[in-house]
């Protein structure tokens, strides 16, 4: 589309991680005209996809730049996923700056790219169980989801069914053997 030019969607999604990607999937297979907004950059798998690179084979092995991730990166270096494979895929924190509560810090682990945090992740998320939506009110800070595992089956199903996504049933604890959250 032209700029200057006007559209008409029937939806507005707002981010393309997981949820914001399937619920544009979902609209569009409906017939609905879907336009995505992302405030990231796009991936060129052939250089950003580099977690299969040894360390060894890494100009920092591995660490990264730890002088300029300490400078640009000083919230996000703290991350375990902010190291030499994935700093990439971290905001630059001058550049998008936020405030908290000295006494109550807040390390706010942020992306800006195509596909959300499962790319942040190393394009791995894994199922959800009970544990996962009642650990707020178990530990003592907050309050648990508005919804537990057992309301999500039927969609999670629906999700792995229709993607092929992997299944493991491994039996160790703590995460669900079978259909959770991502499952």
């Amino acid at each position: 589309m032209a700029r200057g030019q006007s559209a008409h969607f029937d939806a507005i999604v707002v981010g393309s991680g997981i949820t914001g990607g399937w619920a544009a999937k979902e609209l569009t297979e409906r017939g609905l005209t879907t336009l995505v907004l992302e405030a990231g950059r796009s991936i060129e798998p052939g250089r950003d996809y580099t977690e299969h690179i040894q360390a060894w084979q890494q100009p920092f092995r591995g660490y990264g730049d730890t002088a300029t991730m300490a400078r640009e990166q000083p919230i996000q270096k703290n991350c375990y996923a902010c190291d030499e494979w994935g700093s990439k895929f971290f905001v630059n924190d001058l550049e998008n700056p936020y405030t908290f509560d000295a006494k109550k810090p807040f390390h706010w682990i942020r992306g800006r790219h195509v596909g959300g945090r499962s790319i942040t992740w190393g394009r791995q998320v894994y199922r959800w169980s009970d544990l996962d939506f009642e650990a707020n009110a178990r530990d003592g800070h907050g309050v648990d989801w508005p919804r537990a595992c057992r309301n999500c089956r039927m969609v999670s199903s629906y999700r792995r069914c229709s993607s092929n996504a992997p299944n493991s049933k491994s039996g160790k604890p703590p995460r669900r053997n079978g259909d959770g959250i991502g499952s």
